[in-house]
């Protein structure tokens, strides 16, 4: 009786078969098989979510500023560099302030309270990060809006949802971008960090810039104020929206 209780012990402790190893690999195997192609699904969703909140987010940081200092934050990336390139160069074009609409546009903005654009360094310097250390000058006022603004061309305009410009009472005269960097004077005060986008593909913050844009509506009639139009991100060298963040979250359900 004491030899079969050895024998039962032993052969209790003595591990897994070969068989059972081989129920277990086809177990793990097909677990594998439905949880690896839905992966890249759950990533684009979860990127899809997040960015969309994180969009949002900044919207009730700009308010939050603009309710407690009575206009908006100042201090903002330019987008443009000093060859008049932009960072998104399918959505965005440089408008001469000195020209044409420029002075009113520049009227708008400082009226609201946005006087400081950081220039960038050259866009095409892949030796420099354009989302960290992008700008040419951040220790005084490089760009007093005297020279380039970064207005939305009609592609922009689109992918963003936006309304078409025109030159009624209630129309916009423009559709100014701006990036939401490290200098912006929101920082500290209604936010804590500049936050990124998530990048795909083969984009990095070293060659793209991966900031949230921010687009402000500039009314076409001088006694309207300047308003809170958009904000974005920049995928595939084009504008995205909050809805385009979501949507993609939808569709890969």
């Amino acid at each position: 009786m004491k030899l079969s209780r050895q024998l039962i012990s032993t052969s209790s402790q003595r591990g897994l078969t070969l068989i059972e190893l081989l129920v277990v690999l086809i177990i793990i195997t097909g677990i594998a098989g439905i949880v690896l192609p839905i992966m890249p699904d759950v990533d684009r969703r979860t990127k899809g979510s997040t960015g969309g909140g994180n969009m949002r987010e900044v919207v009730k940081a700009i308010e939050m500023h603009r309710s407690a200092n009575r206009s908006f934050p100042d201090e903002w990336d330019s987008l443009i560099d000093s060859n008049d390139v932009t960072a998104a160069t399918l959505d965005i074009v440089t408008q001469d302030v000195t020209s044409g609409d420029g002075p009113a546009i520049v009227t708008a903005l400082t009226a609201a309270g946005i006087t400081t654009a950081y220039e960038h360094d050259d866009f095409t310097d892949d030796s420099v990060s354009q989302t960290f250390d992008g700008l040419t000058n951040t220790t005084g006022l490089v760009n007093e809006l005297t020279s380039n603004v970064a207005i939305l061309d009609q592609s922009g305009i689109d992918n963003l949802g936006l309304a078409d410009t025109g030159t009624g009472a209630e129309d916009t005269l423009a559709y100014v971008a701006f990036g939401l960097g490290r200098e912006s004077t929101m920082l500290g005060d209604s936010i804590v960090e500049a936050p990124i986008r998530f990048f795909e593909g083969s984009e990095t913050p070293i060659s793209s810039y991966g900031r949230w844009i921010v687009v402000f509506a500039v009314p076409a009639n001088a006694d309207n104020t300047l308003r809170l139009a958009s904000i974005a991100g920049i995928r595939n060298d084009a504008l995205e929206s909050v809805d385009a963040h979501i949507q993609r979250f939808y569709q890969s359900l």
